[in-house]
């Protein structure tokens, strides 16, 4: 479609040859020249320098230095993953030797054992620094207690560092 075209197929009708043109706007008389002189030296200097690729090579480092930070994050996220998964394992644990020991009419070997079979099969054998098993009452029922103990997982050199704790708790069965 053109401006020799009769009709452009719109419900506005007309010739397309029938519309305004937009002409570009005049030069001054002395041409390009005289719009160059109305610039100042430094202008036209940095309109030099980045047109001539005064930041070639930016991108390199520029992605170099994105990809570093993009790494940390996911390194911290997989960090932290990990850590909640060994805590929910540990969880597990706990509450499994507590409903083993409770099972078996408050024996608290067993229940400790328990703990350390489900916490190994899970993590690693041995990754559980303490375990200790009690019974408490709660509201008039006699309750199973075992708290598991382990270092806190880190990827790595950096990371947290302490100690992780939990319980799990269980009814004694009558």
């Amino acid at each position: 479609m053109g401006d020799g075209d009769a009709h452009d197929r719109r419900p506005r009708g007309g010739r397309l040859g029938a519309r305004r043109r937009l002409d570009p706007p005049a030069l001054p008389a002395g041409g390009r020249s005289r719009l160059r002189s109305l610039t100042s030296p430094l202008t036209r200097a940095r309109t030099r320098l980045t047109s001539t690729g005064s930041e070639r090579g930016s991108a390199i480092a520029e992605t170099v230095l994105v990809g570093a930070l993009v790494l940390v994050l996911v390194l911290g996220l997989v960090q932290l993953a990990y850590a909640l998964w060994v805590r929910t394992v540990l969880i597990d644990a706990a509450g499994e030797g507590a409903r083993y020991a409770a099972l078996l009419d408050g024996d608290l070997g067993s229940g400790e054992q328990r703990a350390l079979q489900v916490a190994a099969s899970g993590v690693t054998d041995g990754y559980v620094d303490h375990v200790d098993a009690s019974v408490t009452s709660e509201a008039g029922y006699d309750v199973i207690v075992v708290e598991l103990r382990a270092p806190v997982p880190v990827i790595g050199l950096l990371g947290p560092t302490g100690t992780l704790s939990v319980a799990g708790r269980a009814v004694v069965e009558q």
